[in-house]
């Protein structure tokens, strides 16, 4: 029986932000974290029978679409992945209407391989920003503020402190 060789993600995951991963030119594509406005593909599978499943596979379908993932799912690279999709929204929603503990392994195994899990997200190279952090209000009494604050800094400092080097300041005192 053979053992050891490579196997699918083992050992540590790749560090984006490592020494090495900028030597190799490792970088994760960062997508952008909103609602995916184009619209989603045709369904590629035959209809289901039932049309309550159909409706909610369709509902699936809307979701999936929406996700910050779907601005890649829309590359040409990444066609492959409109048929595992649909296979996810189809188990998945099968699983919902008659939950099985073992079916739902392949919709996660699935999810990985379409980067709707962190691991999916990583092994495909991408990663989902951080929400923007909420931006100062931008008005007229902001904008006076920090002129003051600006003016204020400007007087304590006086025009000799500009021109010492930070090490001649502190040896004088004054910085």
């Amino acid at each position: 029986m053979p053992s050891g060789g490579k196997r699918v993600r083992s050992g540590p995951a790749k560090d984006p932000n490592s020494e090495k991963s900028r030597r190799l030119g490792y970088t994760l594509q960062s997508l952008p974290n909103t609602e995916c406005r184009m619209k989603p593909p045709e369904w590629p599978l035959e209809p289901a029978d039932d049309e309550r499943v159909r409706k909610l596979e369709a509902e699936k379908w809307k979701w999936l679409w929406k996700l910050p993932q779907a601005r890649a799912w829309h590359l040409p690279q990444f066609k492959w992945m409109i048929h595992e999709l649909a296979l996810y929204a189809r188990l998945s929603t099968a699983c919902e209407i008659a939950p099985a503990p073992t079916a739902l392994t392949v919709p996660l195994r699935i999810s990985d391989r379409v980067g709707m899990s962190a691991a999916g997200l990583q092994a495909l190279g991408w990663k989902i920003e951080a929400e923007a952090e909420r931006k100062p209000v931008d008005s007229e009494f902001t904008r006076r503020r920090a002129k003051e604050l600006n003016q204020e800094s400007a007087a304590e400092r006086s025009p000799m402190d500009e021109t010492k080097h930070v090490y001649q300041r502190r040896m004088s005192g004054n910085g």
